[in-house]
């Protein structure tokens, strides 16, 4: 299983030069060709971030897409959860949501964290690109 960074969601969404590489994971993810997990939290911030740069019907769309995802497990964490992400935000030296998707990570036992997010490079669970993981399909 693959932890999936919120700016996975982000570079579609918002045209980055990656968005077809992360197009391609999340079809292989909505196939049930690799495992993928996602906080709520990150969906909570993209949400936050299509509301205020684009409109309330790509929000929709966006949501509606992530519901259709079955084989995208969402993690909803807990107040002890965040608590114990924010202890791994000072011991690490990462920002709340950062700590965040690590913990998740390391709760489900992930093989890596699919990001663009070079924070997550100093940790003992490796960051991969779309690219990387599509490669060893």
């Amino acid at each position: 299983m693959y932890l999936i960074d919120s700016n996975i969601f982000l570079e579609i969404l918002l045209a980055r030069k990656n968005k077809e590489q992360c197009k391609e994971l999340l079809r292989k993810i909505k196939s049930n060709e690799i495992e993928g997990i996602c906080s709520s939290f990150a969906i909570h911030s993209i949400e936050a971030t299509i509301e205020r740069l684009r409109s309330l019907k790509e929000l929709k769309v966006f949501i509606q897409t992530i519901a259709s995802m079955e084989k995208l497990l969402i993690w909803h964490s807990l107040l002890a959860d965040d608590l114990t992400a924010l202890n791994i935000a000072s011991s690490k030296k990462l920002d709340f949501g950062d700590a965040l998707q690590y913990y998740c990570a390391k709760k489900f036992n992930c093989r890596a964290i699919i990001s663009f997010d070079k924070h997550f490079d100093k940790l003992d669970i490796p960051r991969k690109t779309p690219e990387e993981v599509l490669k060893k399909q």
